[in-house]
């Protein structure tokens, strides 16, 4: 007597899409960096015009402040992806290109911080230097994303390289990156004032703005084509 055997159908699983997660965040990302900005400055902070300055916009720089911190998580989102995909063949442009996203990512929070910091409890009380203060602060993140230029330069290299090696992007995606970050880091290199390395800054910042939304489109479309076939 043969004893019954109960067969169970194999479990259907669905396999998750990364390539859509990272195509959502630099899609985003690049909606952030342009969909929400600082307000003006005036021309010479005062304590009074510096008062005035942080009342008056103290909602703007919350929300510029939370902007930043999202670009942050967003930035390394779709950095982890590219990663991944990078370090099956090329380990060190991986790490350059992750390690330096990172570096982007902590310019993002701090700037975004240091703006928001005052809008956070207001001023009112504060000491005119406490004020003026939290004006240096912002002067300050501004700086440290100046200077993050050859961190986005270098994270821009190194995706350029690994997908003109390896395909992993489109080549045309590649050259694109590779022109970006060269201008990253050559408008760094202006010591001496000159007309041609600003341009360079002003091509590599917008540059680093403007290419998660093109990778993000990228990665979309091969995303749903994987899905279709």
């Amino acid at each position: 007597m043969y004893a019954a055997t109960v067969q169970t159908p194999p479990e259907v699983t669905t396999a998750p899409r990364p390539g859509l997660l990272a195509a959502a965040s630099g899609i985003g990302l690049t909606v952030l960096m342009f969909g929400v900005s600082a307000p003006e400055t005036p021309a010479e902070f005062t304590a009074e015009s510096a008062r005035a300055y942080l009342t008056d916009n103290a909602a703007q720089l919350r929300t510029f402040g939370f902007a930043m911190a999202g670009s942050a998580v967003l930035l390394v989102v779709l950095l982890a992806h590219l990663r991944t995909l990078i370090a099956r063949t090329h380990g060190s442009l991986a790490d350059v290109a992750f390690g330096s996203g990172l570096l982007c990512a902590v310019w993002l929070l701090v700037s975004g911080a240091m703006h928001a910091s005052a809008a956070m409890d207001g001023v009112e009380g504060t000491p005119d230097a406490g004020v003026i203060s939290f004006t240096t602060m912002m002067t300050l993140g501004d700086t440290v994303g100046a200077v993050s230029t050859y961190a986005k330069g270098a994270c821009l290299l190194a995706v350029g390289v690994a997908a003109v090696r390896t395909r992993f992007l489109p080549r045309w995606l590649g050259w694109l990156s590779i022109a970006l970050g060269a201008m990253a880091v050559g408008g760094g290199l202006g010591v001496v004032d000159n007309p041609v390395t600003p341009a360079l800054w002003y091509g590599g910042l917008i540059g680093f703005a403007v290419w998660p939304l093109v990778v993000g489109v990228v990665l979309a479309v091969r995303a749903v084509r994987a899905r279709r076939a």
